[in-house]
């Protein structure tokens, strides 16, 4: 439905009705993202708002975005009708008190729509850690209670409102992998134990079926006679090698998972 473009295309989402595919792209003299639209059968593309970091969260209802703007020391959690206009601020970061965590890690509306959940950051005599953070559409905020991670990339909440299925590292080096919430208690489980990395995270609508990215990584060494890189040579390797990035979707049954919350 579109072209192959230079800027790409990311955080394709379907219109409630179907009708519309939206997504992120870049455009010239346009600071950071601009999120667009186009129909689902094709057509000239509409940019609807402008200088958007990282993906963004469409509301329950379908009326609104919740994305992020700024720079490092001034991002703002905003809101804004699908058309772009009546744009209001929700929250902001206060530099060394309380950041956002916004690469690859897009707001998630609450299912009833009032509240908006985020991965955040603070600082500790322990060091720097992510939590949790629920924004409320009156910009009220409060820490979502469930354990603290190294860095957090997705969160999406559970279409009965009984959890979250969040994507986090729990330390340094360590893999990322999947947890789930329960809400509003925070008891927090994983549901994924392996040596690969996981990414973006999905749940049916039913709440039956989770659909996780899962990135695994190879590293391949070369040797290059005197430096000279159109000489190198790949010596024989084994099952770890880094030349590609393999992305796989992983299904699971969600079912599974529901004694932990239910």
């Amino acid at each position: 439905i579109m072209p192959p473009i230079n800027e790409g295309y990311d955080n394709l989402v379907f219109s409630r009705d179907g009708s519309y595919l939206y997504f992120m792209t870049q455009r010239p003299g346009v600071k950071n993202g601009v999120i667009a639209r186009v129909p689902v059968f094709g057509g000239t593309p509409q940019y609807l708002v402008e200088e958007v970091w990282v993906p963004f969260g469409i509301s329950p209802d379908g009326s609104e975005f919740a994305f992020f703007r700024g720079s490092e020391n001034d991002m703002r959690l905003l809101v804004t009708r699908l058309d772009g206009s009546g744009e209001r601020e929700l929250s902001r970061n206060k530099p060394g008190e309380l950041w956002f965590t916004v690469w690859g890690s897009a707001p998630s509306w609450s299912p009833d729509g009032k509240r908006i959940t985020v991965f955040a950051g603070k600082n500790s005599a322990a060091g720097a850690y992510n939590f949790l953070l629920e924004v409320g559409l009156d910009g009220t905020t409060k820490e979502v209670p469930a354990m603290h991670w190294h860095q957090g990339t997705q969160v999406a909440w559970l279409p009965d409102s009984t959890g979250l299925v969040v994507v986090a590292q729990e330390k340094v080096g360590a893999p990322y992998q999947v947890w789930l919430v329960s809400y509003p208690s925070g008891e927090t489980r994983r549901l994924t134990n392996d040596l690969l990395d996981h990414d973006k995270v999905s749940i049916s609508a039913d709440g039956r079926l989770l659909l996780i990215q899962q990135e695994t990584i190879f590293d391949h060494i070369w040797v290059a006679p005197e430096g000279d890189a159109l000489r190198a040579r790949q010596p024989p390797f084994g099952a770890a090698h880094r030349d590609v990035e393999v992305e796989d979707v992983l299904e699971i049954k969600f079912s599974l998972f529901r004694g932990c919350y239910a």
